[in-house]
C-alpha cells in the first residue's frame, strides 16, 4: 500500500545553470475509492476517501464533534443499559416463505462482486416479485439465463446503493433504488423494530453530515433490510471493521436497514440501522457456504459477477440467537464513501463461526484493480469523540472481547 495517493498524472521541469528543476502537477482529485491507493485507477484508500466528490464526511479529524464509523469499543466506552429494547424482527426474518425475498422491494436477491465485497441485496432485474415459495425455481431459471452485461448493471446499481455522490447522476439512481424499496411495505421483507434506539444514540437535532434536514418525521422505529455485505482480512488477526477492546475478527457482516417510509435514510439521522455479526474461526458456516460455494465454483470471482441467491437461503440464521437482547449500540456513520453520520449501529453480542477454507475463498476474489485479489477491505477504526457504547445484556461486551 503507497503511503500517500499519487495524484499528480503530469510533470514539467525547467533547466536553470543546467541544473533540472521539477515543476509540481496540476492537483486531480481521486473519482473512485477502494482500500489502498492506486495511482492508475485514480483510486483513493480510506485516509483520502474524503477528497472523493460528496465524500468530506470521511474525514474523521474534520472536528471533535464526528461520528465516523467503525470504531474501538473501549470497556470505558460501555455503558450496561438494561432498559434498552429487546428488538423485534419481523417480515422476512421470520416467515418460512420469505427466504427469497427477504431483501430490498422484495424481488429475489442476487450475489454480487462489486469490487469492494461481495453483497447480497435486491436484484433490480428480475421480475417484480415471486408469488410464493412455488414459483421460485420458475423464477430463479429465468433469471439465471440474464447474461453477463446484465449482470454487471446490476452489480453497477447495488456498488452505488449507498455510496452515489448526493450532487451527481449516482444520486438519482440511490433515491430510486430507495423510492422503489418504499413504495409499498412488502411483507416479506426483512424488519427489525429497534424501539427507541434511534430516539436515543440520536438525541437532539444532530443533523447527518454532507446533508440538509428533509423534514423526515425521525420517529419510526421500524427498519427494512436492504442488502448485507461481509468485511475480511489477510488472515486471522484482520477482517472485521468494529475491533472489541482492541481486538479484531478475521470476519464482520454487516445488514444494513433502512427506516421504513424514509425516502431520505442516509440525509437522515438515524435513517439507517446496521446490524453488525462479527465471526471466529471454526467450523464452516453451511449459511456463508451458499456464498463462498459460488466463488469456488468459479461464479462470483470477476467483479460485476452475478448470481441469484438460492432459494433455502435463509438470512435469520445469520443473527446469532438470542441477539435481540444481547448487544452493543452506538451512533456513527457508513464505512464506505460518502460516510454518512446517519447509523444507529446494532453490534450483535455473539460471534459465529467460519472456516479457513471459506475465508480462502472469499480472499480470492477479484478486486477492481485486474487479476489482483481483494484480500483485505475494511475502513481503519475511527476517533469515538466521546460517544457513548450502550449494552443490552450482561456478556455482550465480554463476548466479543473473548474475555
Amino acid at each position: 500500500m503507497l503511503s500517500i495517493i499519487s495524484l499528480l498524472t503530469s510533470s514539467s521541469s525547467s533547466s536553470l545553470r543546467g541544473l533540472t528543476v521539477e515543476q509540481p502537477s496540476a492537483f486531480h482529485a481521486p473519482t473512485s475509492w477502494g482500500y489502498e491507493n492506486i495511482a492508475h485507477l485514480n483510486q483513493a484508500g480510506p485516509e483520502h476517501w474524503h477528497l472523493v466528490a460528496g465524500a468530506m464526511a470521511c474525514e474523521a479529524a474534520a472536528s471533535a464533534s464526528s461520528a465516523q464509523s467503525p470504531i474501538n469499543v473501549t470497556p470505558e466506552a460501555v455503558i450496561v443499559a438494561p432498559w434498552l429494547p429487546a428488538l423485534k424482527l419481523g417480515g422476512g426474518y421470520i416467515s418460512e416463505n420469505s427466504k427469497m425475498q427477504a431483501f430490498g422491494d422484495g424481488s429475489a436477491p442476487a450475489w454480487v462482486n462489486n469490487g469492494h465485497t461481495v453483497e447480497l441485496g435486491p436484484n433490480h432485474l428480475a421480475s417484480a416479485h415471486v408469488a410464493d415459495e412455488k414459483d421460485v425455481s420458475r423464477h430463479l431459471s429465468k433469471y439465471t439465463a440474464v447474461n453477463g452485461v446484465a449482470a454487471s448493471s446490476a452489480a453497477m446499481k447495488q456498488a452505488k446503493a449507498l455510496s452515489a455522490d448526493p450532487t451527481s447522476e449516482n444520486a438519482a439512481l440511490k433515491e430510486e433504488h430507495y423510492q422503489a424499496q418504499q413504495a409499498h411495505v412488502n411483507p416479506r421483507v426483512g424488519s427489525i423494530d429497534i424501539g427507541g434506539l434511534s430516539s436515543l444514540n440520536f438525541q437532539g437535532p444532530t443533523l447527518a453530515a454532507n446533508s440538509t434536514d428533509e423534514g423526515w418525521n425521525e420517529m419510526e422505529t421500524v427498519y427494512d433490510l436492504l442488502q448485507l455485505h461481509l468485511h475480511w482480512g489477510k488472515d486471522e488477526n484482520e477482517g472485521s471493521e468494529h475491533s472489541i477492546a482492541g481486538r479484531a475478527h478475521p470476519l464482520e457482516m454487516h445488514l444494513v436497514h433502512t427506516q421504513r417510509g424514509n425516502p431520505y435514510p442516509t440525509r437522515s439521522p438515524g435513517g439507517l440501522a446496521v446490524v453488525s455479526v462479527m465471526f471466529q474461526v471454526g467450523a464452516a458456516n453451511p449459511t456463508l457456504e451458499h456464498v463462498t460455494s459460488q466463488i469456488k465454483a468459479k461464479k462470483l470471482g470477476e467483479v460485476g459477477s452475478s448470481v441469484p441467491a438460492a432459494s433455502n437461503f435463509d438470512v435469520r440464521s445469520l443473527l446469532p440467537n438470542g441477539f435481540e437482547s444481547n448487544y452493543l449500540t452506538y451512533k456513527g456513520s457508513l464505512t464506505t464513501p460518502g460516510c454518512f453520520q446517519s447509523v444507529n449501529w446494532i453490534i450483535a453480542g455473539k460471534t459465529l463461526t467460519v472456516s479457513q477454507e471459506q475465508l480462502d475463498a472469499l480472499r480470492s476474489i477479484d478486486s477492481l484493480e485486474a487479476g489482483v485479489p481483494l484480500t483485505q477491505n475494511f475502513r481503519p477504526v475511527q476517533p469515538r469523540n466521546g460517544r457513548v457504547v450502550w449494552m443490552k445484556g450482561d456478556a455482550a461486551f465480554s463476548n466479543l472481547a473473548g474475555e
